[in-house]
């Protein structure tokens, strides 16, 4: 539960800091919907003692520090210390680890206009998080004898792409992937054509390698336990295109209204709040009506296991 409370406060935090956003507080009140009406979300704030909340606290403030304060060393080292406690929380740390060192340095090197990044900066962020991995790699491998925990070996046997299919199907309809991925698309899109920024473009950065490695491992058992840093990643950029897509609205409302006088168009936060609604729905219904339905099921069966009143 305290790892949720710190999700929240990071995405919150990342809503209301990140440079060039516009409308940052309905943007923070978007995300924040979209996160604490999620049924997935919900399912691990109490996950049995699992370790899913704590990897996705690790890996939303390392993606905070990286896009608010990258621009500072104090940045860099919360940042590189979240990854390397992530990477110590579940082997695919290690994957998100290096999508964002990537990212760093495409973002730096856009930036710059020329192959050529800060060495301090790359310092400051990658040395830290080497030696703490690496000497957990290192005393992995001198005392069992391998270099990744007993977890991959046990669960990664073969590629078993027909079930990760099924396992990323499924989690893209009944959790509305199919709504927040294009969303965020929208807001990456957006901030690159009018400022050059590819701050949004670190949670997708994260997601879709991830993506591509629960395909290969095919899935996991529990409900999109892997997947539930997906949502904080998403909810900022889903909300900035909703955002985005409400001054389209209010934009094309106007120019249709403007030969009716007396009719006022409807402002761009107006049209946002009303998109807003059916994303909400349409994010969270389908799940919503399988808990429904398991909890009424789960009702009668109880009622059908308790034994006759006297």
């Amino acid at each position: 539960m305290l790892c949720t409370i710190g999700s929240l406060g990071a995405v919150g935090w990342w809503a209301a800091s990140l440079p060039g956003l516009r409308r940052r507080g309905l943007v923070a009140w978007m995300a924040l919907g979209l996160l604490c009406t999620s049924a997935t979300f919900a399912v691990w704030t109490s996950g049995g003692g699992l370790e899913t909340r704590q990897f996705t606290l690790f890996v939303v403030v390392a993606v905070v520090c990286l896009s608010v304060h990258a621009a500072s060393r104090r940045g860099l080292l919360v940042a590189s210390l979240s990854l390397a406690a992530a990477a110590y929380t579940r082997p695919e740390g290690l994957l998100i680890a290096a999508c964002c060192f990537g990212w760093f340095v495409a973002q730096r090197t856009v930036a710059a206009r020329r192959l050529r990044v800060d060495v301090r900066e790359l310092c400051w962020l990658a040395l830290p998080f080497v030696a703490l991995v690496g000497a957990q790699f290192l005393f992995r491998y001198g005392y069992y004898g391998e270099w990744l925990p007993n977890t991959y070996y046990a669960k990664h046997v073969r590629p078993w792409y027909e079930s990760g299919f099924n396992y990323l199907w499924a989690a893209a309809i009944e959790t509305g992937l199919y709504l927040l991925m294009p969303l965020a698309v929208l807001a990456v899109r957006r901030g690159w054509r009018e400022r050059g920024d590819l701050r949004l473009v670190l949670p997708l950065a994260c997601i879709v390698p991830h993506m591509a490695y629960v395909f290969r491992i095919g899935g996991d058992y529990f409900e999109y336990r892997p997947l539930d840093f997906y949502w904080p990643l998403l909810a900022v950029p889903a909300a900035a295109g909703i955002v985005q897509l409400g001054s389209g609205v209010s934009v094309l409302l106007r120019n249709w209204l403007s030969a009716l006088p007396g009719l006022p168009a409807p402002g761009s936060s107006a049209c946002a709040v009303v998109l807003f609604v059916p994303v909400l729905s349409c994010a969270a219904a389908l799940q919503g009506q399988l808990l429904l339905q398991g909890a009424a099921l789960e009702g009668e069966g109880v009622r059908a296991a308790a034994p006759p009143s006297l």
